[in-house]
């Protein structure tokens, strides 16, 4: 068991006894130099009556009463929820940005969420459009709170995170910045088995793809943009993002880029997580 404080354990236990004996208390003493802040589990209503699952990790020192610049994870997949209550959703990551003065949020839209067929298929023939609503609502409650900055709020994802991430930041006008890495930008670019699954066929549903494209808005880009890919990524393949780059390029729209020329689609290493860091405190103007 774990939860956000308490590294993964493995206890010996039986029905009616919860710990007869600890076996492995996996200590992270590293911890223990650094100041972490608050995380919580939060639930965010939507006008539809639709209930989103939240994660917030708030700065050390965080003060309600003042203005915070925020910056969202999220994946957002189908059937593909993220918030948990395990180790995992204390990450490191979202601490780092947090001792730097930045809200994280993390949130599942309703597609993504687990709660049934019906919230699943939401996306049907519309991958990313009531994701984004969803995203925009979430966003909206947290202006609501009053410690959120409007001004200063940024999303990224990977993969399909990576797509909602370009999706957003060409649809809306919310976001100030945003990384999409491997991204889908433009569903026919994608494997049919997974696509057609949501979407039909393009020459069944021509308009769902027009509509859930990315290239298509290029030109509507706002905030901004920086696009992360490994080039024999063998799962979204780097056309996505040489299409997209050539559609803001074509659209005169300046935006960042970084390409990982031995990486697959699982990008790792310092400097990917360097280059992403150091994006979200430039964009969102906190210093490390």
């Amino acid at each position: 068991w774990s939860d956000p404080y308490t590294p993964h354990q493995q206890v010996l236990a039986e029905i009616g006894r919860w710990t007869i004996r600890r076996l492995d208390t996996n200590p992270v003493r590293e911890r223990e130099r650094f100041r972490f802040g608050k995380h919580e589990r939060v639930r965010i209503p939507l006008a539809d009556g639709f209930i989103l699952e939240g994660a917030i990790t708030y700065p050390p020192d965080f003060d309600p009463q003042k203005r915070y610049p925020v910056w969202l994870f999220i994946y957002g997949g189908p059937r593909m929820p993220t918030i948990r209550d395990d180790y995992s959703a204390g990450r490191v990551l979202d601490q780092s940005l947090a001792s730097s003065g930045i809200v994280v949020v993390r949130v599942d839209p309703r597609s993504a969420s687990g709660k049934g067929a019906q919230s699943a298929w939401s996306c049907y023939k519309q991958l990313g459009v009531q994701e984004l609503k969803d995203l925009e609502e979430a966003v909206r409650w947290l202006i609501a709170q009053n410690w959120a900055d409007p001004k200063r709020i940024g999303l990224s994802g990977h993969s399909y995170g990576g797509y909602l991430t370009a999706y957003a930041l060409t649809h809306s006008s919310l976001f100030a910045a945003g990384i999409a890495s491997g991204p889908v930008t433009d569903w026919h670019l994608y494997d049919t088995i997974y696509t057609e699954r949501y979407m039909l066929t393009p020459q069944e549903n021509p308009k769902g793809y027009e509509r859930s494209s990315c290239l298509n808005a290029a030109k509507n880009l706002q905030g901004r943009l920086l696009i992360l890919h490994g080039m024999i990524d063998d799962n979204v393949h780097v056309q996505n993002t040489m299409q997209l780059a050539e559609a803001l390029q074509k659209a005169n729209k300046p935006f960042e880029m970084m390409l990982y020329p031995s990486a697959r689609h699982g990008i790792r290493g310092q400097h990917y997580l360097r280059v992403q860091l150091d994006f979200i405190r430039r964009s969102l103007g906190v210093n490390p």
